[in-house]
This record gives C-alpha cells, structure tokens and sequence, in this order.
C-alpha cells in the first residue's frame, strides 16, 4: 500500500522548513529543521508528488542561535538520487536533490 499525504496539507510553500537547497549526498546525514510545525508526519516526497518515505517530526527542540522551537525531519535512510520536497501540514519545503555529487556544481561555478 502507497502513503498518500494527507488532502488538508497546504499546497503553498513554508519557508520555516530549512533544507540543503545546493543537494543532500547520497550517504549523508539528511535532516530538514522545521520551525513553527506542530507535531505530525512529514512525508519526503518525488517532484511529481509521489510519496518515497514518510516520519513523525521529532518533538520539539530549543534552538538557542535563533531563539526558537523547531522539530527535525530526519531522512537518512532516503539514499535514491533525485528531486524532492518535504510536506508537512503548514505547507512545502522549496524543492532540493539527494546527489552522489552534490557539491559538483557548486565547484564548478567556484572555478569559473
């Protein structure tokens, strides 16, 4: 059986979901900080909306840099290449890749 996210999620963009936007490496640590999310699933999912691994966001944590709770969304485990977004409630992360390069272009446009 496929997860679906759930029909009452927002569609809209939430900025308050703090991802890697440059890429993610394939074997890397993956965790998205989310503030102002109350608790519940996130689901990691394809550009084309296809769900590929869902998780409870943690409880909430006291970040003391900027004075605030967040909850992490921890998808390590997610070691396919491509496009994704984060869903939760509040909204959509802006999209960002899992790569085995992910610094690659990053590189490039230094050397140029």
């Amino acid at each position: 059986m496929c997860k679906k996210v759930p029909e009452d999620f927002s569609a809209q963009v939430y900025a308050n979901i703090a991802v890697n936007q440059i890429a993610y490496g394939v074997g890397d640590k993956k965790i998205a900080i989310i503030r102002d999310a109350d608790k519940g699933e996130a689901y990691l999912c394809k550009a084309d909306g296809e769900v590929v691994f869902s998780a409870p966001l943690s409880a909430p944590k006291y970040d003391v840099t900027n004075r605030v709770y967040v909850r992490h969304f921890d998808f390590s485990s997610v070691e396919k290449q491509g496009e994704y977004v984060i869903k939760i409630k509040e909204g959509v992360s802006y999209p960002f890749a899992i790569s085995k390069k992910p610094l690659q272009d990053v590189t490039k446009a230094m050397i140029k």
